[in-house]
C-alpha cells in the first residue's frame, strides 16, 4: 500500500467538513477510498491523540465457506416450511 508523504496532491490531504442532519460528516477524498480500499457504508474507529483526529480501518473478518459451512449443526431436525425450500427447485439464477 502506497504511504501518503508530502508530495501528494493537497486534494488528497484535505478534505471539508460538512452539515449531514444533527451531525457533521468529513469527505473522504477517492483517491484515498481507492488506496485503502474502501467503500460506502464501511465502519472506521475514530480516537483522538494530542489533538488529532484518527481514523482507524475497522478488521474486515476473512470469511471461509469450508470453515463456515463446519459450523453449522448436522444434526438439525428442519420444519415443514425449511425443507420445502431446500426441496425447491431453482427459480433464478441460483444454478449457473
Amino acid at each position: 500500500m502506497k504511504k501518503h508523504d508530502d508530495r501528494d496532491t493537497e486534494a488528497f490531504r484535505y478534505s471539508h467538513l460538512f452539515r449531514l442532519g444533527d451531525s457533521v460528516a468529513l469527505a473522504i477524498p477517492a483517491a484515498i477510498m481507492k488506496q485503502l480500499a474502501l467503500a460506502e457504508g464501511e465502519q472506521v474507529e475514530l480516537t483522538i491523540d494530542n489533538e488529532r483526529l484518527i481514523i482507524a480501518l475497522r478488521h474486515r473478518p476473512k470469511h471461509d465457506l469450508d470453515a463456515l459451512l463446519k459450523q453449522l449443526d448436522s444434526d438439525i431436525e428442519w420444519d415443514n416450511e425449511d425443507r420445502a425450500w431446500i426441496d425447491a427447485a431453482p427459480m433464478g439464477k441460483e444454478m449457473l
